[in-house]
């Protein structure tokens, strides 16, 4: 007698068993024909993303600088984003954008960048090359964002301006929380 609990719950498990998978059957998501990420499955990025080609933006003008709120601990930067550069690919989803950094002493570093808000990436494509003009990088890659060191000004801006539940706001969206936020006030408004 001690052995028919035992046996019942395995002829239990071998019935739930044999229920999954004829229900799985003609489903597609869960076909036995490779892995989740090569089938057509909603929860899934997608078989294999892929970069949109990429073009230059002009130079910035000072004209079309936004300042930027961001975390700076030690205050001696200024933070500035090119309104006309910035763009949010329905493609690729990478927002991209011209950034300026101006010291106290007014030296500039001028980049133009992207960020990946479900992968939490970055990447630089092109600097400032002096003469009013940006200089493409040979060889750009992805890199992850870190909250800490001297790169943390690119998480705090997916964070607060580019990005929610990891995917991109759109283009107006992150152009009013930048024109509107306020220092030390709730950028999330």
């Amino acid at each position: 007698m001690k052995h028919y609990p035992t046996t019942i719950l395995l002829g239990l498990c071998l019935l739930l068993q044999f229920s999954a998978a004829s229900a799985r059957k003609g489903n597609t998501i869960y076909e036995d024909t490779g892995s989740l990420d090569e089938q057509n499955n909603p929860f899934v990025e997608g078989p294999k993303w892929e970069e949109r080609e990429l073009k230059l933006p002009p130079y910035p003008k000072d004209g079309d600088l936004m300042d930027l709120e961001l975390d700076d601990p030690n205050g001696n930067f200024t933070y500035y984003l090119d309104e006309k550069s910035l763009s949010v690919s329905k493609k690729d989803y990478v927002v991209r954008y011209t950034m300026v950094i101006e010291s106290s002493r007014g030296t500039r570093n001028v980049f133009y960048e992207g960020i990946r808000c479900n992968t939490e990436e970055y990447k630089t494509y092109a600097f400032g090359a002096g003469k009013g003009k940006l200089r493409a990088r040979k060889k750009p890659e992805w890199k992850p964002l870190n909250e800490t060191g001297y790169t943390r000004f690119r998480a705090h801006m997916m964070q607060y301006y580019f990005c929610e539940w990891r995917l991109p706001r759109q283009r107006n969206t992150i152009i009013n929380k930048i024109k509107y936020a306020t220092p030390g006030g709730n950028l999330d408004g």
